[in-house]
């Protein structure tokens, strides 16, 4: 009888530290996660981030990307525009690709965040949501 450690393919462990019986690894290796937002979410990046730069911000993505697309702002030249400017041209350029933010329930306030930070959910329509925190201009 061959033994699961006989074969030369990689042996999946369990979280007990256990070796998987061909069969749990065989459902293991079948299961797949459902499909989410990112792809949809990455295809935009890049466009935000130009925008972003173009108004004196860098642009990051942090979180999972799964449910949301957790962007922060951060002002990197000394001369970046206002929030609001910045908020404004990123609603514009979804706009522009066919992503109408503003027929999605946009019209909330900005929340407040731990150290200064403001933030707007952008809704995207289908279950899609831009969450965008920029950090204020500060200067010593």
């Amino acid at each position: 009888m061959t033994q699961i450690t006989d074969i030369d393919e990689p042996v999946m462990i369990l979280n007990s530290g256990q070796e998987a019986s061909p069969l749990e690894t065989i459902v293991k290796c079948t299961m797949m996660k459902k499909a989410n937002k990112a792809p949809a979410y990455a295809v935009i990046y890049n466009g935000l981030a130009e925008v972003a730069r173009k108004h004196g911000y860098a642009l990051a993505i942090h979180g999972s990307v799964v449910t949301d697309l957790d962007l922060i702002a951060i002002p990197w030249i000394k001369e970046a525009d206002d929030m609001e400017t910045l908020v404004q041209a990123i609603i514009e350029h979804c706009g522009a690709c066919g992503i109408n933010l503003d027929q999605y329930g946009n019209e909330q306030e900005p929340e407040e965040k731990p150290h200064g930070r403001i933030a707007w959910k952008l809704f995207m329509g289908a279950g899609g949501a831009v969450d965008l925190s920029v950090l204020p201009k500060k200067y010593t």
